[in-house]
């Protein structure tokens, strides 16, 4: 079986570069995949109750963080009558401010507060930040090119069908090595930490793996490398090797198998 699905958080990227969703086809929503496979979790009654885990959105998952903060870093570029609105304040505090409908129509909710500590270091802080189907609340903590932390919880609605991802000591070993591999140059980052698929009646994951891309401007898909999400209800594995260029990681979940790709 193989299935796509879209970047999840182009239409912030879009909106940062000022373009449009027209390039990649999609409308930067999840699309609908079909079926998705079934797990179980125990409640505190003790009871096993079903949770829905699609593999694509839970590969995505694990990345939000770090696109969110790129796609943060090209919004304190806008203006303070712009939408978001931008505003710049003492001690190295950008204040980014929804409530507002930009220019391709997109509506932008809650507040993002960027506060820098030092060069490419410093803390995101989320309160309902969001456009469309995507809000995100927490804290994202940046400390240089070197690593990225995360304990958040973001809500990615789905034909209305909200899907809740929270983060407990997330983070990536060089956010920036990352950033530089999704836009095809030399780069790349390793995981760690936890996230909960499914809000509070989700399934814990454990994240660890590394990827890695060289400088062949073949942007989305990395060169080599491993994504392990371990639960309790078995490994959801992803893996990746340089062939078309076509932005695609296979994943191995529950005796099935497809791919996460880009656009």
């Amino acid at each position: 079986m193989t299935r796509r699905l879209p970047l999840l958080l182009l239409p912030l990227l879009f909106a940062c570069k000022g373009g449009s969703t027209e390039e990649t086809g999609e409308t930067g929503g999840v699309t609908e995949t079909g079926d998705t496979q079934d797990t179980q979790d125990t409640q505190d009654t003790g009871e096993e109750v079903l949770v829905e885990v699609d593999p694509e959105v839970a590969y995505f998952a694990t990345r939000l963080p770090m696109e969110l903060t790129i796609a943060t870093s090209f919004l304190t570029n806008g203006e303070a009558d712009g939408c978001p609105s931008v505003r710049t304040m003492e001690g190295g505090v950008t204040l980014l401010t929804g409530g507002c409908t930009d220019d391709d129509g997109a509506t932008w909710t809650g507040t993002a507060t960027l506060t820098l500590t030092g060069e490419a270091s410093g803390s995101l802080i989320y309160v309902g930040f969001g456009q469309g189907d995507f809000t995100a609340d927490g804290q994202i903590d940046v400390d240089g090119n070197a690593g990225l932390s995360a304990s958040m919880e973001l809500v990615l609605n789905q034909d209305a069908t909200p899907t809740t991802i929270t983060y407990t000591n997330y983070g990536v070993s060089d956010w920036g090595g990352y950033g530089s591999a999704l836009f095809g140059a030399a780069g790349g980052t390793g995981f760690v930490g936890t996230l909960r698929y499914g809000g509070e009646d989700g399934l814990d994951f454990t994240a660890s793996g590394t990827m890695s891309n060289t400088d062949d401007g073949c942007s989305g898909e990395f060169d080599s490398g491993t994504l392990s999400l371990s639960s309790s209800q078995g490994d959801l594995d992803f893996s990746w090797s340089k062939d078309e260029c076509d932005g695609c990681a296979a994943w191995t979940w529950q005796g099935e198998s497809g791919l996460a790709c880009e656009g």
